[in-house]
């Protein structure tokens, strides 16, 4: 049997270095300004509904805040089975078909599932609530859709609205 030998003096350095290169490569990476952690959820829609400036389609959809250090928004990840995929390959296929703008807002509490808030009286969504999560996204119209007068922002009698679903009035 070979008897345990220890490092010697160079070797040390020399993973002592790796390994605080290695912490500070990690700290730069996260390193994005965060306030909090994002959240992800799952949403499934069954009529198209336009946020910011796409129309998602009927389907299950990942939904997950998404920040760089100028703005924050939410990507739509459409998320695809194969029933019979080849032997060792994964059968969930991802797609992101939108980024959005958005701004959040706090919440007094989190909501119990993820879902998107219409617009009323449209197929446009207004926000975004997230499962477990403190914050409502608010999604700010696409510059494209502001100008063709397709995503309006809500009226005062509108928001009421909103406000009174999510206190839980009618």
């Amino acid at each position: 049997m070979k008897p345990i030998t220890y490092l010697s003096a160079a070797r040390r350095l020399t993973l002592s270095v790796l390994f605080a290169t290695m912490l500070a490569f990690t700290g730069i990476a996260h390193a994005d300004g965060r306030a909090h952690k994002g959240k992800t959820g799952h949403l499934k829609i069954t009529a198209p509904t336009a946020v910011g400036g796409t129309v998602l389609q009927p389907g299950d959809y990942d939904v997950r805040e998404v920040r760089s250090s100028d703005e924050q928004m939410v990507e739509f990840v459409r998320v695809t089975i194969d029933p019979y995929p080849p032997d060792g390959i994964w059968p969930y296929e991802e797609e992101v078909v939108a980024r959005v703008k958005s701004t959040e807002q706090a919440l007094s509490a989190p909501p119990k599932h993820t879902h998107l808030e219409l617009v009323p009286q449209t197929e446009s969504a207004a926000a975004l609530f997230i499962r477990g999560d403190t914050f409502e996204y608010r999604f700010v119209p696409s510059q494209a859709a502001s100008e063709a007068g397709a995503m309006s922002s809500p009226t005062d009698d509108a928001q009421q609205h909103f406000r009174s679903h999510e206190a839980g009035e009618k």
